[in-house]
């Protein structure tokens, strides 16, 4: 669970005294039906109530619309302007029948006025855990998860292929006016599996920050996600759905009062995953200008579906499908009801931490790892304007059951939960990796660990090597990137620490993941309670202003701080605001927000270093390094599944070679060794060791495990020993070799100043004892300098050199010269002449 999905907000609102309530999707539609495009033969009839039909008529290329006009009323006095909502919107073709696993098709056209007043059904899906058994899920999750999962499920009851609709927010008052809005496209999560864009209400958002809001429903799950099979199918279908609405917006939004040339994406756990990959994605960097990412990126664990080939032949061979030929195997598929197809895609082994089906590399739509395309100098990444951010505990508490966020747990139940990490993120140096993770997250201070502290650090570590850790390196090479290509985009980062204490979850657990989603969308600033969260305070409806006056001004010109906008002039949250500085990898600033926000650096720079640096370079060692024996990479006893805390990956044989180095992240698990890219730039995937079944406890998997430790009998144990001997015997040698050298030099500068010692009193000798013809050649050019200048007999052109030291003169040839030269001297040899002479 990645996202939390706001409901929308109390029905709606309160409407001069009555409840203004939106329709949901809730019952009248079953999985796999299709639904009709009238609004007369919808699944879902509105109950609208103090609202009214709109009196304009919206005309698009593919048909007319007509909305309805909401008029949202806060208990607190907040100004909220009327918003004309148009629901239900078909943007492409259903993609059913022989459209399934395919592209997005255009959409088709209606004849009559369309009444878009409510939702189509939600994409086919099913929620993480079954919610029957309230017990059995608390033991999996903290109950205020599992009583937040019951409530969503009601409004993802209506499902069908046919799902693929958008919902628009915008204020009435465009309907009279020239001038064009913002417009933000939102893209939900849900680990790439459940969830719908008609569970966000826009409603608040768009009356408040004066913006056209649209929401999207995609294909989720394998239908979503299904990987390419040759030409049977293609890959990253949900993410060209959403390129689609794009498209559409593009194409219409101009009619409900939007600026298709100001289009800013935005997305909350996977789907913030999603506007990543978009931004990277060159055929659509000219759909929209910023992005905005709350918990989630593509270098996440958990963004890249790694083994989806091998997940959808489970699937293929669950359903009975022939696997060995992909027409035939994508054909069978196409003609089996899609509930068969959602059931057996859950019941799918999926490692922890990982996704079976979601965004996939394809050469296409995802060209390459997510790191080597922020850094391409041809990638549109840094075209783009970016503000990113997370909360203070992100995808942690999630993973513990109810008794464990009450009570906490042992070291022995940590140590458990990082070993899966580890072995489902890492292939090289687990070990290594394991005991780093396990030092840093331990609060060393402390003579004994107490539960609840072992409980918030391993929440704390899952948190930063999930989430924190891969986001924040995301953003640094967004600012890198725009500082080196000087592009003139924004870079901008936040922390929400806020925790309502109306929140699901208990006080002491802090700000969790999806808290920070409701402020944004402005949840409290209606003041009554909705159905997912209870009622906001006074003051926290002034920090949803706050945050949504930020976002605003983001939307509109790619930074957070203050303009000329109507939201900045009211006073009561220009007051709390500060200037929000850059995001750029030197100094790192951010904003901490909260009733007070704070600017600050270098957020958790010593934890994520851990995770964005030394990990990456533990297992690039051994990913490029010599070939080891194979359990020097693995986990001490890590073929006991009693000494893991979840599904894992099973071990197979993997060749280690010392080809070019890998650059990996926490978010970077590998595929299959044969598919490593070699590329000019170091690969951003690691050879991964997986065979395509998990570790259970099963007796065929322990035999598995088994052979694979009685094949390493033959692998030469003493590799390791005997490359690091031949390492020290050369380092050694090298060492008495510069000794040596060291030591000769040495000797002859000695002996050369010695015998410069000998020259000097040679010298002082011949000055003492007269004139001696052999110690003229010891004269030194200093002394040559200082002496006097010679004289020019012109008669008898011959040269005359007082020697200044024996005061004795000499002559000697002619000058070869010739000329007088006063102020140079030249010391030369004439011919015949044994000894040198001036020439001036």
């Amino acid at each position: 669970m990645r996202t939390a999905l706001l409901v929308m907000v109390a029905l709606l609102a309160e409407v001069k005294g009555t409840s203004a309530t939106l329709p949901l999707p809730g019952s009248g539609g079953t999985a796999g039906t299709s639904s009709s495009s009238s609004s007369s033969n919808g699944p879902i009839h509105p109950t609208f109530q103090g609202s009214r039909v709109s009196d304009r008529v919206v005309k698009t290329n593919y048909g007319k619309l007509r909305g309805r006009i909401i008029i949202p009323e806060s208990k607190f006095g907040i100004t909220l302007q009327p918003v004309e909502v148009f629901l239900g919107i078909p943007y492409v073709s259903p993609p059913i029948g022989t459209l399934r696993f395919l592209p997005p098709m255009n959409s088709p056209h209606w004849e009559d006025i369309r009444d878009a007043d409510h939702f189509g059904p939600v994409c086919p899906q099913k929620l993480p855990i079954d919610l029957n058994d309230t017990a059995q899920a608390a033991q999996k999750m903290p109950l205020a998860r599992v009583e937040y999962l019951k409530k969503i499920s009601q409004l993802l009851i209506n499902q069908s292929e046919d799902c693929l609709f958008l919902n628009i927010y915008a204020p009435a008052k465009v309907a009279r006016s020239n001038v064009k809005l913002p417009v933000v496209m939102f893209i939900h999560g849900g680990d790439y599996d459940w969830g719908s864009g008609s569970a966000f209400d826009g409603t608040l958002l768009a009356s408040y920050a004066n913006i056209v809001f649209v929401t999207i429903n995609f294909r989720l799950g394998i239908l979503g996600f299904f990987p390419a099979m040759e030409h049977a199918s293609r890959a990253n279908n949900g993410l060209l759905d959403q390129v689609a609405a794009l498209h559409w917006i593009h194409r219409n939004i101009e009619s409900f009062g939007g600026n298709p040339d100001d289009v800013t994406i935005f997305g909350h756990g996977t789907g913030a995953s999603c506007v990543n990959f978009l931004m990277l994605y060159p055929m659509a960097k000219d759909l929209f200008k910023r992005g905005v990412m709350m918990s989630g990126s593509a270098l996440s664990a958990w963004a890249v579906a790694r083994d989806a080939p091998m997940y959808a032949r489970e699937v293929g061979r669950h359903l009975e499908c022939p696997t060995s030929e992909a027409t035939a195997f994508v054909e069978c598929l196409r003609h089996r009801p899609v509930q068969e197809l959602i059931g057996a895609a859950t019941i799918l082994d999926v490692p922890d931490h990982l996704s079976a089906f979601g965004p996939t590399i394809d050469g296409s739509v995802v060209a390459g790892e997510p790191r080597q395309e922020m850094v391409s100098p041809t990638s549109p990444f840094a075209q783009h304007d970016l503000l990113f951010g997370v909360v203070k505990f992100e995808n942690s508490y999630f993973g513990f059951s109810s008794h464990e966020e009450k009570h906490g747990f042992e070291a022995e139940r940590r140590d458990r939960i990082i070993r899966t990490l580890v072995r489902n993120l890492y292939s090289y140096h687990q070990q290594e990796i394991f005991l780093t993770i396990i030092n840093e997250y331990t609060d060393w201070t402390r003579s004994i660990q107490h539960p609840i502290s072992i409980l918030e650090e391993t929440a704390e570590a899952l948190s930063d090597a999930l989430v924190v850790g891969p986001i924040v390196e995301t953003g640094s090479l967004h600012a890198q990137a725009v500082a080196y290509r000087r592009t003139h985009s924004t870079t901008n980062f936040y922390v929400f620490g806020y925790h309502s204490e109306e929140s699901l979850y208990a006080q002491k657990t802090g700000c969790v993941n999806g808290d920070d989603l409701p402020y944004v969308l402005g949840a409290p600033l209606l003041g009554t309670a909705s159905a997912l969260y209870g009622n906001y305070s006074k003051q926290e409806a002034q920090l949803s202003e706050m945050v949504i006056s930020y976002w605003a001004n983001f939307f509109r010109s790619g930074s957070p701080n203050a303009t000329d906008s109507d939201i900045d002039s009211k006073s009561k949250i220009r007051s709390e605001r500060v200037g929000w500085p850059d995001y750029e990898p030197v100094h790192q600033k951010f904003v901490t927000i909260g009733m007070k926000p704070k600017v600050r650096d270098h957020y958790h720079a010593h934890r994520l270093s851990i995770w964005n640096r030394l990990i990456p370079k533990l297992h690039r060692a051994g990913a490029g390094g010599a070939a080891l024996s194979r359990d020097h990479h693995l986990l001490e006893d890590f073929d006991n599944q009693a000494s893991y805390a979840g599904i894992v990956r099973n071990i197979s044989l993997m060749t280690v070679s010392a080809s070019a180095p890998v650059s990996i992240s926490p978010g970077q698990q590998g595929g299959n060794p044969s598919q490593v890219q070699q590329a000019h730039q170091p690969p951003d995937i690691e050879g991964r060791p997986l065979l395509p079944h998990h570790l259970d406890g099963s007796e065929q998997n322990r035999s598995s495990e088994s052979q694979f430790m009685s094949g390493l009998a033959g692998f030469p144990q003493g590799t390791y020993s005997t490359a690091l001997g031949v390492t020290i015997a050369v380092g050694c040698s090298l060492l008495i070799l510069n000794i040596l050298i060291f030591a000769g030099v040495y000797y002859q500068r000695d002996k050369g100043r010695g015998d410069k010692d000998k020259e000097v009193a040679s010298g002082h000798k011949v000055q003492r004892g007269g004139s001696k013809l052999n110690a003229l050649p010891q004269i030194s050019q200093r002394s040559l300098d200082t002496s006097p200048a010679p004289t020019r007999n012109a008669a008898q052109k011959s040269v005359h050199f007082t020697e200044t030291t024996t005061k004795r003169r000499w002559q000697c040839g002619l000058c070869q010269f010739g000329g007088a030269r006063p102020a140079t001297r030249y010391l030369a040899r004439v011919p015949g002449c044994n000894y040198p002479a001036f020439c001036c």
